[in-house]
């Protein structure tokens, strides 16, 4: 198995993942396989260009979703991982998870300039039409940021202005969901901080977000 540094991490110890979405040892609930799969050998950590089986592979950094996620290019076939997710499961999810929102934003845009044949996503089928379904995911990450900037319309706790994006949306999500969204808020929480939007205020035992 092939993986960047940082990401093989949690290949080999799954336990980071719930870990790092509830910020201590989770409930047994948050140990599910869906957020904790099966520990992983990893044979070669790369940061780079891949040579598998005589196939050049290219290696396209791609963060935002995770921390340090590559999608992968052969030919004329991008393989976006979860750097694009399909259009039926950002109609079907809405908040999709996203561990750095300004980061991601970045990764879209140097994707704009891949010519592809097919474009396959980590969730969702094969595609002919890459810029399309880029897009896609844009317009999806730029709701999410708007949703998140319209909760601040109250200051309130990170967990308040989740529970007001999902209750905008309709969304009503299982556990693993809801600290899946949490974290996705706070992502976007914190990036609107950086873009001068948002503040917090810390006192009386809350760390309260408002809008700037």
């Amino acid at each position: 198995m092939y993986a960047p540094a940082q990401e093989a991490a949690i290949l080999w110890y799954p336990d980071l993942e719930p870990f790092y979405l509830f910020g201590a040892a989770p409930p047994v609930e948050l140990a599910s396989r869906f957020l904790r799969a099966e520990a992983s050998r990893v044979d070669h950590v790369f940061s780079g260009d891949l040579e598998v089986g005589g196939l050049t592979i290219r290696a396209l950094p791609a963060p935002g979703h995770s921390i340090n996620q590559y999608a992968f290019q052969a030919d004329d076939v991008f393989l976006a991982i979860d750097a694009l997710f399909g259009e039926e499961a950002l109609t079907k999810h809405q908040v999709v998870y996203c561990y750095d929102p300004n980061r991601h934003r970045e990764t879209l845009a140097r994707l704009e300039g891949i010519q592809t044949r097919l474009t396959i996503p980590s969730h969702g089928g094969a595609t002919g039409d890459g810029r399309a379904l880029l897009e896609a995911n844009r317009r999806n990450l730029d709701a999410t940021r708007a949703a998140t900037l319209e909760a601040l319309g109250t200051p309130g706790l990170a967990e308040e202005v989740t529970e007001r994006v999902l209750g905008r949306l309709g969304l009503a999500p299982t556990l693993e969901g809801y600290f899946l969204a949490l974290s996705t808020i706070k992502g976007h929480l914190a990036a609107l901080r950086a873009d001068g939007l948002a503040a917090f205020r810390l006192g009386g035992g809350r760390l309260t977000w408002e809008r700037r």
